[in-house]
């Protein structure tokens, strides 16, 4: 592989999707359709074509975009200690903020009007290096390829940290609302207001989202639980044990 086709196969890394095989279960109903049953029996080639498909991947860039807004939420714009970004949140808005700076001065070197989305802006900018400055071609491959193994690395960190979750059925024992009105992902929806935050793999607190009230991972989440717990018990026993 040359210096250029090695530029480019980083380059396509971060900025193109990706396609991959997925077998799909067999059918009857569209095996029965592919025409070339004989004797009761499906050609083995018509087959394998039929039951692969190719399963589009979005790009790193794309799949970097998506972890850091999927599952964002906000609530009539109330401050929130739960909005606090994870360590490995920041790595992969730092090494994305990286390149969207170097690439937006490389490009204002030039005499290019950089396009609007940065993954075109970082095709033309390759682009310019292989037609105009072939002796840097080699440099920026390791350049833009370290870019791309960050990415990779920093996405699988984001990706394994558990999610947020909600508690379901459960009123929030300080102001008691039983649902709130959050948008998801540009959607207006109600859900329960108890939201349990994670960090490092442990849970780092609850939050109500109505009145902002939270409980910090230790003996504040063991009082949550008892209260939550004692709410639930039928009348007869909370006046037993009141």
């Amino acid at each position: 592989m040359t210096d250029t086709e090695a530029l480019w196969a980083a380059v396509d890394a971060i900025s193109r999707p990706t396609t991959r095989r997925v077998m799909r279960d067999a059918d009857p109903d569209w095996l029965g359709e592919l025409g070339t049953l004989s004797n009761g029996f499906c050609d083995v080639n018509a087959y394998r074509a039929a039951t692969v498909s190719h399963g589009t991947i979005p790009s790193l860039w794309e799949q970097a975009e998506m972890a850091l807004t999927t599952g964002a939420e906000s609530a009539s714009g109330n401050p929130s200690p739960l909005a606090q970004r994870s360590p490995a949140d920041m790595d992969l808005m730092e090494i994305m903020l990286t390149i969207r700076e170097v690439i937006g001065l490389q490009l204002g070197s030039t005499k290019l009007a950089p396009r609007k989305e940065l993954c075109s802006q970082l095709r033309q900018f390759a682009s310019h290096i292989v037609t105009s400055e072939p002796e840097h071609v080699a440099w920026w491959e390791y350049r833009i390829a370290q870019w791309a193994r960050l990415l990779a690395v920093y996405l699988r960190n984001v990706e394994s940290q558990p999610k947020p979750v909600r508690l379901r059925d459960t009123a929030c024992p300080d102001c008691g609302v039983k649902q709130v009105r959050v948008e998801i992902e540009d959607v207006w929806q109600l859900v329960p207001p108890l939201l349990i935050d994670f960090k490092d793999g442990y849970i780092r607190a609850a939050e109500c989202t109505n009145c902002t009230k939270t409980w910090w991972r230790g003996e504040d989440l063991f009082e949550l639980a008892e209260q939550i717990a004692y709410a639930k018990k039928p009348s007869d026993e909370q006046e037993m044990t009141g």
